[in-house]
């Protein structure tokens, strides 16, 4: 992955690992850090978590739950190694551009799958807004508060979605297209 595509990557993940952190109880701007000291070391063959301590100044139990985090994630994967000096066993984590790419293609897939039902239950709906305040409604909610605005009084007027539809269409073409492009990279070599 080379320049502008790598970056978007990252950016990506980095929104992934934030994520993931906030469900997990852990502070996302501490996960995200970790993941770019991480992803900064890679060429160099990984960051141990001593490092990690030592570099950023939080408590090793934290670190260690982060790297747990984003190993069970297969967003990093570790190496042995010995600490020079204290012959003990160390693990350096890095980044591998392979796994970065099936994670991405991972959550693609998540997205793609909910933008594809989100597709189908706004095709199959009617929508009434609010001409004053822009407030929209489903048909069920709309029928319940008697296709009046209970913010404004307005009356609300059926929605023409077939525009915000259509978007929606061409943004689930352009997402399978960049899926099939992405699995033929990954997998086909």
């Amino acid at each position: 992955m080379k320049g502008k595509g790598r970056n978007r990557a990252v950016k990506s993940l980095e929104i992934y690992v934030r994520k993931l952190a906030q469900a997990n109880g852990i502070k996302p701007e501490m996960a995200a850090h970790i993941f770019h000291l991480i992803y900064e070391e890679t060429p160099n063959g990984g960051i141990s978590d001593d490092d990690l301590e030592s570099l950023t100044g939080y408590k090793q139990s934290d670190i260690r739950r982060i790297l747990r985090l984003l190993g069970d994630k297969r967003i990093i994967v570790s190496r042995k190694g010995r600490h020079p000096r204290k012959e003990a066993t160390r693990y350096f984590w890095r980044i591998d551009s392979d796994t970065i790419n099936v994670s991405l293609l991972t959550l693609k897939k998540k997205v793609l799958e909910k933008l594809v039902i989100k597709e189908a239950h706004d095709s199959g709906n009617s929508y009434y807004t609010c001409p004053r305040c822009g407030s929209k409604y489903s048909f069920d909610e709309a029928f319940t508060i008697d296709f009046t605005c209970p913010r404004c009084g307005e009356v609300l007027e059926e929605a023409d979605s077939s525009e915000g539809l259509e978007r929606l269409r061409r943004t689930i073409d352009d997402l399978r297209e960049e899926i099939a492009r992405d699995e033929s990279r990954i997998y086909r070599g």
